[in-house]
């Protein structure tokens, strides 16, 4: 049982870090030092739930597509971003 149930935690541990990463990441004062704290256990983690963290960029880079692509169509310039950033 415990084989099953710690995969699980480092999973569930490591959405926790790169959520905190992004919000860090997003705010307007950035704090390096902040960042800092969180790469390595995120660097670790990715390498022992590799198929998790890859998941997890996937996602992320659909969701920047996304928030590019509504960006864009206020200009007018959607179709050169989905011709070159298809991830569907």
């Amino acid at each position: 049982m415990l084989v099953t149930v710690f995969p699980m935690f480092h999973q569930v541990f490591y959405n926790v870090l790169l959520q905190y990463f992004a919000r860090v990441a997003g705010e307007k004062s950035l704090s390096i030092q902040r960042l800092n704290v969180v790469v390595k256990p995120l660097i670790e983690l990715s390498g022992e739930t590799p198929y998790f963290a890859a998941l997890c960029a996937r996602e992320r880079l659909v969701h920047m597509q996304w928030q590019l692509s509504e960006k864009l169509k206020s200009i007018g310039q959607v179709q050169y971003v989905l011709e070159f950033c298809d991830f569907k």
